[in-house]
């Protein structure tokens, strides 16, 4: 469930950055939350339901989260990227080897915990394998192993939206 908070505001940052949550999904969620919260919603979940395209919504979301005294926990925002990379592959949205070029993209860019290399291999080792179906297979295992936990609270956190956009839970 994603909070009010700056966890929240950083796990939705994820969602949309991430591509699993688009802008319409967004301000859906946000006026659902300002109207269960009458009138004492905070100022970035207004921005947010104001937002016409993802990337002012992003910026706003990064200005409340980031402008904090707080630390963010960079790592588990690094494996929750993951899981929302995870879920698109999941919805057919994203190929295999996709999946793996963008989470080591991610990886690398962000220098977070998760080490590059651990994707940019498993997508050499695909790409010699032909892009098998049981090379895909024991990659997504191993995957799932190392970020299960992630993957099953993005889930979670996108049953939210999926329902709000779609008018469905998930399959």
């Amino acid at each position: 469930m994603i909070t009010l908070d700056q966890t929240g505001a950083m796990r939705l940052w994820e969602l949309i950055d991430s591509g699993l949550v688009d802008g319409k999904a967004a301000v859906l969620w946000a006026d659902a939350q300002i109207a269960d919260h009458s009138g004492l919603a905070p100022a970035w979940l207004v921005e947010i339901a104001l937002a016409k395209h993802a990337p002012a919504m992003l910026a706003e979301l990064r200005a409340f989260a980031y402008g904090s005294h707080q630390q963010p926990d960079y790592r588990m925002l690094e494996s929750y990227h993951v899981g929302c990379l995870f879920e698109r592959y999941t919805r057919g949205e994203l190929s295999w080897a996709s999946f793996l070029r963008l989470a080591g993209e991610n990886a690398d860019s962000r220098d977070l915990g998760v080490p590059c290399e651990y994707f940019y291999e498993m997508l050499n080792e695909i790409e010699e394998l032909e892009f098998s179906l049981e090379g895909e297979t024991r990659q997504r295992v191993l995957v799932r192993q190392r970020f299960g936990e992630m993957i099953g609270m993005v889930q979670r956190d996108y049953l939210q939206f999926r329902k709000l956009r779609y008018g469905k839970p998930l399959a």
